[in-house]
């Protein structure tokens, strides 16, 4: 078994990713988003899409993404960990996973939305009784 190394585009992700955080997540700005009811800044949000495509990292390339897989996340998520970044990429990142393992024709347009920061994707699991029957949801939103 080989060792494992980081390749000089894994390095470039880092470096890129480091920048952005450190200077969009400041220690105020970290601890303003900490107490405020939602910590998405949509314009944080989309420019994170559009500029970096973080979003649309592990979405596949035939639906807007990088198609990038476990290392780059893991490159990202170490990044966004050491400001303590408080926004839901994680669960986008795991709602899209989640939805690449789907039927193309139903989910294309969804990752390509995530892709674009239009939409924060979440997964969502069954309730106690397993179903997914509407009428027997018991679980309820509420605004935080």
């Amino acid at each position: 078994m080989g060792t494992f190394e980081f390749t000089d585009d894994h390095e470039a992700l880092r470096s890129t990713v480091r920048a952005f955080v450190e200077e969009t997540f400041p220690e105020t700005q970290v601890r303003r988003l900490m107490a405020a009811p939602s910590a998405l800044e949509r314009p944080v949000w989309e420019r994170m899409a559009r500029e970096l495509g973080l979003q649309g990292l592990v979405v596949p390339e035939e639906c807007g993404g990088a198609g990038a897989g476990p290392v780059e996340l893991a490159i990202v998520l170490e990044e966004f960990g050491r400001r303590l970044v408080p926004m839901p990429f994680l669960s986008t990142a795991l709602a899209t996973i989640a939805l690449t393992g789907g039927d193309r024709a139903v989910t294309a347009g969804h990752l390509e939305a995530v892709a674009e920061g239009r939409v924060v994707a979440t997964v969502a699991l069954a309730e106690d009784g397993g179903g997914w029957d509407a009428a027997g949801v018991r679980c309820a939103a509420v605004s935080g």
